[in-house]
């Protein structure tokens, strides 16, 4: 696995893998402005994925649901907003089993997530959209959320693992 440049987030081959995985359900399309403006306060702009039921200022919110597919927050989540201080930039939204309550990432109004080792079989977990995004490297980091398995189980079966 390599690390994502931001200027890999986008390109053709960059959203043919995603076709392939549907790790990504919204793309943020003022990335290439918010990496100018990090770029601007000298920090190195670091490509971020974030689970589709984290609150991200003026990007689309669906928590995976028809329910909510409209809705875009007027404010950050606490960590997202932090990473964004430090110079990470959202890329888009990843897919999340609707309501962050299932451990397959197949129940979202987007469609299944993908395991990128082998698409004929499940990402896993409701964070299946963010595991399967790293692993795919289409970002170095994405967050997910974790209540019963729902970051460890798409880790695990998409081959992610931490090593220091």
């Amino acid at each position: 696995m390599g690390y994502p440049k931001v200027e890999y987030i986008l390109s053709k081959e960059f959203l043919e893998v995603n076709k392939v995985i549907n790790a990504f359900v919204t793309i943020n399309e003022n990335f290439l402005n918010d990496v100018n403006n990090v770029r601007k306060l000298g920090l190195e702009p670091l490509p971020l994925g974030v689970k589709d039921i984290i609150y991200t200022k003026g990007l689309r919110t669906t928590m995976g649901s028809k329910l909510y597919i409209d809705f875009i927050p007027d404010y950050d989540a606490y960590v997202v907003k932090k990473l964004k201080d430090v110079g990470w930039v959202v890329v888009g939204k990843t897919n999340t089993h609707e309501f962050a309550s299932g451990a397959t990432t197949t129940s979202s109004v987007f469609g299944p997530t993908r395991n990128p080792l082998d698409p004929s079989r499940i990402a896993g977990g409701s964070s299946g959209g963010s595991a399967a995004a790293v692993a795919a490297d289409l970002v170095p980091l994405a967050l997910g959320t974790d209540t019963a398995g729902s970051v460890r189980i798409p880790a695990s079966l998409c081959g992610l693992f931490w090593s220091s």
